[in-house]
């Protein structure tokens, strides 16, 4: 879904970044508040109800798995919130830039997995998935600032 979105609004935030970085601000205010709403209640929904959902799909689940899928939410979430500092880097033509984003992301997601997955497993793993999407969104959020100050 957040796929799709993105694909979908790239052309637009291309051409509302043409007719002035204020026409692609108010894009994301407009529009894109919608689908972070949708987001956050689809998540909201999985996060509360995430031990039936496992029950669904597994005969006997383990409650730690139910854990798994809350972690999960949250980092979708996180993805959701970086997605306006990314379209507008490739908008914008800072590829430099947006590059330099999922390649500290890379980073960030090898250490923190090198650090937490051996000691903590699964749980470990669903951190280090928070952490390095977090660190994407820090860092998609500076740059675009800094490069297009929307």
């Amino acid at each position: 879904m957040l796929e799709v979105f993105s694909q979908a609004a790239y052309p637009r935030v291309c051409l509302l970044l043409k007719e002035g970085k204020e026409k692609a601000e108010q894009f994301f205010r407009k529009e894109y508040i919608y689908f972070l709403l949708i987001v956050l209640v689809g998540t909201s929904v999985i996060f509360v109800f995430s031990d039936q959902v496992i029950s669904f799909f597994v005969k006997t689940p383990d409650p730690h798995t139910a854990f798994l899928l809350r972690g999960l939410c949250l980092a979708l979430v996180i993805v959701c919130l970086y997605m306006p500092g990314a379209l507008l880097l490739l908008a914008g033509d800072h590829k430099k830039q947006y590059s330099g984003v999922f390649t500290m992301g890379l980073l960030v997601c090898l250490a923190s997995n090198f650090l937490l997955a051996p000691g903590y497993e699964a749980s470990g793993t669903v951190l280090a998935t928070i952490i390095t999407e977090r660190s994407e969104e820090h860092t998609s959020e500076l740059q675009s600032r800094q490069y297009l100050v929307c």
